[in-house]
């Protein structure tokens, strides 16, 4: 039984359950107040027609005693009657005298069998009182002595037919109460459960909306000012919050894929570059070496060798350099063997010559501190790319890099004189070139859980700001790589 109740309540919405549990309450409380008051008006009324009989009873026996004792049948006969006919509980009223013997009696043909004897006053009772179980109910039978027992005794039924009903008519005036209360309290639970479950229903069908990926919907709760209206504001401004972050995701999605694509292409030119370099111009190199060595073979004259083997030399010399340089673009040997602040500097060094600005490098904390290689590499990318982005697009003839290491980061900033620019308009630009190298060092950053400020304005230069949390073995984010050695 138990289960089958909670099958059936879980099976209810809220709304029936609001409405299910106010029902049972009221009707409970109901039927609580009717036994409540039927048991209290019971006990009342029984208690005043006990009064009441004990009453009567009390004015007969004062009122037969000289009839009594003058034998003044007729009187006594009256007395009765109009006792009975005055007093619609009186059931039964009869005169008993000193001996025991009926001297008058309500009943037409006689006692009814075994009723005198079940009831008798003790010598020193003012009153005897006892309950009779009949047909017709109970009745409340009342012993009075007449002159203190010497003249007789009257005895009184009082019945209880006019109480119950009084009873009845009480309980079911209550019954229609409750009822009628229970009506108001379902409706007022209905209302009260419209509301409540009105904007769960609407949240409920905007969530099942969300998540088919609609972000457009919302909650119409503005109406409520209470913690359903709250809960509608702080819904739809999830919502908002949500919708605004998966477009900053797509839009940053679509980005690493542009980037991921400029990437491939940027190592597909970077070879075909190598390949073409090492074809041409290593290429060239050999062949003139191997012209020069025949034409040495054939020399006969030894100056003329000298001369030749010096311009091979020169040939040669020439092509280590490039090589050397072309496989320093690739990847730095002192950023393996040194770390990132020689790397840098000697970059920066480089720079100053190719480009022919002016690059300052400053560095405090890191005195020849190794950190892990992801990060030494990340942040070297970082400053390769920000300040080849400075040497095509900022005009700038000063440049200052500068290099912190914190106690719970590495602070990189890259700062230039040139002609700046605004740099939420270069973000939203639909143009890829133009915010992919800004959206790379971006990335890069967030890959080793640092974070990348741009500062700009056209004509005031440009400053980059790079982070990078540290721990306390100088890894950086939730890694926690050690220090390389």
């Amino acid at each position: 039984m138990r289960s089958c109740f909670w099958f059936f309540f879980n099976l209810a919405g809220i709304r029936g359950k609001i409405m299910g549990i106010a029902t049972v309450m009221v009707l409970l409380l109901g039927l609580w107040l009717t036994w409540q008051v039927q048991r209290t008006q019971t006990l009342t009324l029984r208690e005043q027609l006990d009064k009441q009989g004990i009453s009567i009873a009390r004015d007969v026996a004062a009122r037969s005693v000289d009839y009594i004792f003058t034998s003044n049948l007729y009187s006594l006969h009256e007395l009765v009657k109009d006792t009975i006919r005055n007093n619609e509980d009186v059931r039964y009223l009869f005169i008993l005298d000193a001996s025991g013997n009926v001297l008058v009696s309500s009943f037409g043909r006689g006692l009814p069998q075994g009723i005198r004897e079940l009831n008798q006053p003790g010598p020193d009772q003012r009153y005897s009182m006892k309950l009779i179980d009949t047909e017709e109910g109970i009745i409340h039978d009342m012993a009075v002595p007449i002159f203190e027992g010497r003249a007789g005794v009257v005895r009184l039924g009082m019945s209880e037919q006019n109480l119950r009903k009084i009873i009845a008519d009480l309980t079911r005036k209550l019954w229609n109460t409750t009822l009628i209360v229970s009506l108001l309290g379902m409706a007022a639970a209905y209302g009260l459960a419209f509301l409540i479950t009105n904007p769960i229903r609407q949240l409920v069908r905007v969530t099942g909306e969300l998540a088919n990926g609609d972000l457009g919907r919302r909650v119409a709760l503005d109406w409520a000012k209470d913690e359903i209206g709250q809960l509608g504001r702080s819904f739809n401004t999830m919502v908002d919050n949500l919708a605004k972050s998966c477009q900053e995701l797509e839009q940053k999605e679509k980005m690493r894929i542009q980037l991921l694509g400029k990437v491939i292409t940027a190592q597909e030119e970077e070879r075909q570059r190598i390949a073409r370099e090492l074809h041409d111009q290593t290429g060239q190199v050999l062949t003139t070496l191997a012209i020069g060595l025949k034409m040495l073979a054939e020399a006969d004259d030894l100056k003329k060798v000298r001369y030749q083997a010096e311009e091979l030399r020169s040939i040669l010399a020439r092509t280590q350099e490039d090589i050397h340089d072309l496989a320093l673009e690739l990847r730095p040997s002192v950023l393996d063997d040194l770390g990132l602040e020689a790397a840098l500097q000697r970059y920066t060094r480089e720079c100053s010559r190719k480009w022919g600005i002016e690059v300052d490098f400053h560095s405090t904390g890191l005195d020849g501190i190794r950190l892990v290689p992801e990060l030494e590499t990340t942040v070297y990318r970082i400053v390769q790319e920000a300040l080849t982005n400075i040497a095509r697009h900022a005009e700038a003839d000063n440049v200052s890099v500068i290099f912190e290491r914190q106690a719970d980061a590495l602070v990189a900033i890259i700062e230039d004189d040139g002609k700046g620019f605004e740099v939420e308009k270069v973000l939203s630009s639909p143009s890829k070139d133009k915010k992919l190298g800004l959206f790379g060092m971006q990335e890069r950053a967030n890959l080793i859980g640092g974070t990348l400020t741009i500062e700009s304005e056209p004509g005031s230069g440009t400053t980059i700001y790079v982070s990078v949390p540290l721990n306390e073995e100088g890894a950086y984010g939730p890694h926690q790589i050690a220090v390389g050695g």
